[in-house]
């Protein structure tokens, strides 16, 4: 309709926030949609994490967004002996 032909995106979220997408767990896959500032900051602390909270970055959104290779590898590197369950 857009005119606009979409492009391959892999596990990315519409949102394009780093912090969002498919991660692999242990046993299956989680999807996690931290799109907010007040999303992050949960985050982290649910994944034992806080230290994130001042790492430079990841400390903003525009830090998370230029090292978003960076954080996605953090975060899956969490997620990886959990199970989407835990």
């Amino acid at each position: 309709m857009t005119e606009h032909p979409s492009k391959p995106r892999g596990n990315a979220a519409n949102s394009r926030s780093p912090s969002s997408g498919t991660f692999a767990c242990a046993s299956g896959y989680i999807s996690l949609g931290v799109n907010e500032e007040i999303q992050f900051r949960a985050l982290a602390r649910a994944l034992e994490r806080a230290d994130w909270l001042s790492d430079p970055r990841f400390a903003d959104h525009a830090s998370r967004n230029h090292n978003e290779t960076d954080l996605g590898e953090a975060i899956s590197e969490v997620l990886q002996p959990r199970t989407a369950d835990e």
